[in-house]
């Protein structure tokens, strides 16, 4: 008779699985330096043997951790199971030193100071797996069919369940949506939930960016608080509450089968064309799904973490994230001194960029964005399948630009000043419509006063469009525009009527540390 499982685990899966839990453990509180002396140095193996099989229990991470663990979970009982105890913890060791033994031949080829962690077990017992079981189809992210063992044996995978949907689009095709979930005795998720916003998501983006490609879209667990997307599918945890995040983060990782997926970024420098368009995407789920105030949050939410400071090794650092570099510097903006720089800059600024981009296609006086839309879906066209670069994106938008009513008014031919101040500069401008009514002579109001800009040096020419709502009597509201160039601008409007309320921009469009309006 075979090895008893409790809860799931052989014994021998089981006790490893607590040794290396207590080990990690161990080394991240009492013993930190416990991995440079549990280790293995090729170098030292001589003169410390026992680290051939003392490295197994070490690991570099709880990301590292997880998933040798994790691989352990799935492989581990059924081969325990096969082989018996006692020839399973055997083989497991005799894989691990072999792991070791080849970063020792390996170092004959490139520099190997220490190798740790139970990958070479854990590969071994993988092996057997697929030596045991050749044909067992595993379910490996991202791939969009279940894989036979003997082909990829060394990918973690989980005794998922397949949950289906389907996704009617307009144009009459059904696209199939599935979601791999854990059995309800391993976790607890609303599956229809998931499968609901996946839905709900795909068809949205397709309508606003164009048609999905794929034959079908796949959602996959894992036990992670963070998501991924690949072609065909997304890996996301158990994102099942109902709230504006959990909209907003499962509609970011469908959209980027479009931005990242589709459409590839090139190079460090244009990273916001998947994470800060997906941000922003979120966003704009979110306003057609809660329907309420939520994506004014989102969007208050990412001003105000560009404005909070770095993190350091040693704690806070000071300034502010906004300032650490410009949105082209991608990944590089993050250090040891600016830890949340990238998130900040390439997610949340990315995002609040490209909705300034959609505020200058739209048509303030009805709110169209059709225009905007327009440009994404013919970006999207264009560098299907391929990569793409932040420069290649705005001669897309100067080709769209002609005909917007912001374009025509102001009398910009191209959007070579916004990519200038936004993309490749770091400043946070503040807004302030200080202003008061005179009478006119002619009948109705003047509104006068000036815009100012702050937080730009003296020399730096910003130009920037913001919205206007004009409140009146009876709850009638008027929709327009001013522009600011430099640190001031004067401005002159006639009203029909003297107004009740004066907003600026009080949609939060344009990107600011703080924008205002005073009456004089």
């Amino acid at each position: 008779m075979g090895p008893q499982r409790m809860y799931g685990l052989t014994p021998w899966v089981r006790r490893l699985l607590v040794a290396n839990l207590l080990v990690f453990l161990l080394q991240k509180t009492v013993f930190l330096q416990l991995a440079a002396e549990l280790g293995f140095a090729p170098l030292q193996a001589l003169t410390h043997p026992w680290t051939l099989v003392t490295y197994m229990f070490v690991h570099g991470g709880v990301a590292h951790l997880a998933f040798n663990l994790l691989a352990l979970y799935v492989f581990g009982p059924p081969v325990e199971e096969r082989m018996g105890g006692r020839a399973f913890i055997g083989y497991y060791l005799v894989c691990g030193v072999g792991g070791a033994a080849l970063s020792y031949l390996l170092m004959l080829v490139v520099p190997v100071r220490m190798v740790i962690g139970a990958s070479g077990a854990i590969l071994g017992m993988a092996l057997a797996f697929a030596w045991y079981w050749p044909d067992e189809p595993i379910f490996i992210f991202p791939f969009p069919a279940p894989i036979p063992a003997k082909w990829l044996v060394t990918f973690a995978v989980g005794p998922y369940e397949i949950h289906k949907d389907i996704a009617k689009e307009d144009n009459g095709k059904e696209l199939p949506i599935e979601f791999y979930s854990m059995p309800g005795g391993r976790a607890v998720i609303k599956e229809d939930f998931i499968l609901a916003e996946m839905n709900n998501s795909v068809r949205f983006f397709s309508k606003m960016f164009g048609e999905y490609p794929y034959p079908l879209f796949r959602g996959v667990y894992h036990p992670f608080n963070f998501g991924q997307g690949f072609p065909t599918t997304i890996m996301i945890p158990a994102a099942d509450r109902a709230s504006y995040r959990t909209y907003s983060f499962i509609a970011h990782e469908t959209s980027h089968q479009w931005w990242g997926d589709m459409v590839l970024w090139r190079s460090y420098r244009d990273q916001w064309l998947s994470e800060g368009f997906a941000e922003y995407s979120g966003m704009l789920y979110v306003q057609l799904r809660d329907k309420t105030s939520s994506e004014k949050e989102l969007i208050q939410r990412a001003r105000d973490e560009l404005k909070m400071p770095p993190g350091t090794l040693t704690g806070i650092g000071h300034g502010r994230l906004v300032d650490v570099g410009p949105l082209v510097m991608g990944h590089r903006v993050e250090s040891r001194e600016t830890r949340g720089a990238y998130t900040a800059l390439t997610y949340e600024k990315g995002a609040l960029v490209l909705r300034m981009l959609h505020f200058l296609f739209t048509d303030p006086q009805t709110g169209d964005g059709k225009a905007f839309f327009d440009l994404m879906s013919d970006f999207v066209r264009r560098y299907k399948d391929s990569t793409a670069t932040t420069e290649q994106f705005f001669a897309v938008a100067n080709e769209h630009l002609k005909n917007t009513p912001l374009a025509q008014k102001y009398g910009y031919k191209d959007l070579n000043w916004f990519y200038r101040q936004w993309a490749t500069q770091t400043y946070l401008p503040s807004y302030e419509l200080s202003y008061h009514i005179e009478a006119d002579t002619t009948g109705g109001v003047i509104l006068k006063g000036e815009l100012l800009q702050k937080g730009i040096p003296e020399g730096e020419t910003w130009f920037m469009p913001l919205p206007l709502l004009l409140h009146f009597h009876g709850g009638k509201v008027s929709r327009g525009t001013l522009a600011v160039l430099g640190t001031h601008t004067p401005i002159s409007i006639k009203l029909p009527q003297l107004p009740e309320k004066v907003e600026l921009d009080p949609e939060l469009w344009i990107l600011s540390d703080k924008t205002s309006t005073t009456k004089q």
